[in-house]
């Protein structure tokens, strides 16, 4: 499951909010009753849109909840066109570090991709992961905040390969 980088996306970086939980022993007691208490809130921003901006290389180190570890950094050229995906990555406290925020994805369509992506382990999802992204969409009013929505639903090239989004972004701008 692990992401390709976007060497088939010149010229941008593409960096997964699913990187940036954080170790269970790091969580706050209660974590799966407080929307968005998993993700490290303060990392994203500080290795990744911060030193972009500022035309800096991005060391990015990615948490791995199935290794239960950080993986080795990677550091990543200065790019033009830096794209922060996933589902939280439009937390209110992430809004000023994107130039555009935007998201969509239907129920049916993220119950497939999620069915297809972790197999046996699609239970887990719908049981925990699920409720938590739908109580922080609706607690953090998403829908109503980003800049615009965008149907993937009929992009045959978003099957899961990850740095899909910066190719569709190359495209439209």
């Amino acid at each position: 499951w692990r992401h390709s980088w976007p060497g088939s996306s010149p010229q941008s970086i593409t960096v997964h909010t699913d990187d940036f939980y954080l170790p269970p022993a790091s969580r706050v007691a209660n974590w799966e009753q407080i929307p968005c208490a998993n993700m490290n809130l303060e990392r994203l921003p500080a290795q990744v849109p911060t030193p972009a901006r500022a035309g800096q290389a991005v060391p990015y180190r990615a948490y791995s909840c199935r290794a239960g570890a950080y993986l080795p950094e990677q550091c990543f050229a200065p790019q033009p066109l830096v794209i922060v995906e996933g589902s939280y990555s439009c937390h209110p406290t992430l809004a000023d570090c994107y130039d555009l925020g935007f998201r969509h994805l239907p129920k049916e369509e993220q119950a497939r991709r999620l069915l297809t992506r972790e197999g046996e382990r699609y239970s887990g999802f719908t049981a925990r992961w699920i409720p938590l992204e739908e109580g922080y969409f609706a607690k953090f009013q998403i829908e109503q905040t980003v800049d615009f929505i965008l149907d993937t639903t009929l992009l045959t090239f978003c099957k899961f390969q990850r740095s899909a989004p910066a190719n569709l972004l190359q495209n439209m701008l």
